[in-house]
């Protein structure tokens, strides 16, 4: 990587380094075959090191007005990997179904769906223009299935991990390193586990969007202390409200950005007259904004619990589907190729089977984790023939 010693050169290289100790310790833990860890979990240590590098120099901040460049740095992470990515998955996920059902995904209808989304996460006060409506085209994610999620509940377990480690706790400290020598010898969702996390429940997004409502908080405080600031400390002012400006625009709150570079513009050229007038009207504008955020932020906790319950009622496939899928494993065991092998297993370790597949799909697991490839195909031949005889039978 280029360093060019700024703050985003720091955290790039605290990101990097993250990934670096994760492969070094999935590779000096796990052999060849389960040291690559999957992308689930492959953004956790390298947002956990941003983390902890982003709430060392918050605490370790010289003045207010630095401490405020960085709480603000890191609610933009929280808008862009938890909020942002909530949206695409949502797009994502509404798009899919709309395929499932037969509907022609045409270029308006994905169009209006998203234009649609973005003024439902943003608000009616955020000016949505036409020209957001084709951001999902350059969005290459959306073309590798069902990725862009892991992007938000890989920055929501990494804040969880963060804070536990934070506040001292020895478990999560202890786990967290089990985590780093995992590989991928466990499911993402059972490495996890290991730091105390369970992701199948929503308790670890919601811990998340807490810590971003503190930070929306720290904003508040700041929107109380501007009046006194703009008597009695005009640079201190004109630094908060630069703060603020920068703030408003990477939430989309053009309005507030506005206002307040014309506060800043005031405060630099010394005309206390036009701050003392339109103080007032900054201070309500940042009340509507931040209550703007926060009904956003309730809109994705709702996504997100309505997306989690519709995920839950499909778990539930058709026999003929369930067939399909067990022949691809045996097609797969056949031919050694271990990673269609595992994306069967993880899909069918995610639907209601009945018993005796239940039975099958522990025994093929064994003989997977076994390396046993010929016998999960033989196994996996004479299973298949029973299927068959089951349903003429039926």
């Amino acid at each position: 990587m280029s360093f060019d010693g700024t703050l985003n050169s720091v955290l790039t290289l605290a990101h990097e380094m993250g990934h670096s100790i994760h492969s070094w310790y999935s590779n000096e833990n796990q052999s060849y075959t389960y040291a690559g860890y999957r992308i689930f979990v492959a953004e956790v240590a390298s947002t956990c090191n941003e983390i902890l590098l982003l709430n060392y120099m918050i605490n370790e901040a010289k003045d207010r007005k630095e401490k405020f460049y960085l709480v603000n740095q890191l609610a933009e992470r929280f808008r862009t990997t938890l909020f942002r990515q909530a949206l695409f998955a949502e797009f994502e996920w509404e798009t899919y179904k709309l395929s499932w059902n037969g509907t022609p995904l045409t270029k308006d209808l994905l169009c209006g769906l998203y234009h649609e989304l973005n003024s439902e996460y943003y608000g009616k006060e955020t000016v949505i223009d036409s020209d957001i409506d084709h951001e999902w085209e350059r969005i290459p994610h959306f073309y590798m299935q069902f990725y862009v999620y892991q992007y938000a509940t890989g920055f929501s377990a990494a804040m969880a991990i963060a804070r536990r480690i934070l506040a001292g706790d020895p478990e999560t400290k202890e786990g967290y390193f089990r985590f780093l020598k995992g590989g991928c010898s466990r499911t993402p969702v059972e490495l996890l586990k290991l730091v105390g996390l369970d992701m199948e429940e929503p308790e670890v997004v919601n811990e998340a969007v807490k810590v971003f409502e503190g930070l929306l908080d720290e904003m508040e405080e700041l929107r109380e202390e501007l009046p006194v600031y703009a008597k009695e400390d005009r640079e201190l002012f004109r630094a908060k409200v630069h703060g603020v400006k920068s703030a408003s625009r990477q939430i989309k709150k053009e309005y507030l950005s506005e206002y307040a570079e014309v506060l800043e513009m005031a405060a630099i050229v010394g005309n206390q007259k036009y701050i003392d007038r339109h103080i007032e009207g900054l201070l309500s504008c940042m009340d509507d904004a931040l209550e703007e955020v926060r009904a956003e932020l309730s809109y994705m906790q709702d996504a997100l619990a309505k997306t989690e319950k519709e995920s839950e009622q499909k778990k539930v496939m058709s026999r003929d589907k369930r067939q399909y899928l067990w022949q691809e494993i045996k097609v797969a065991f056949a031919s050694y190729d271990t990673g269609s092998i595992e994306r069967g297993l993880e899909t069918l370790g995610q639907i209601a089977l009945p018993e005796s597949e239940q039975a099958a799909y522990e025994q093929i697991h064994a003989y997977f984790m076994d390396f046993a490839y010929e016998e999960g195909e033989i196994y996996l031949e004479e299973f298949l023939q029973e299927l068959k005889i089951i349903q003429r039978r039926k």
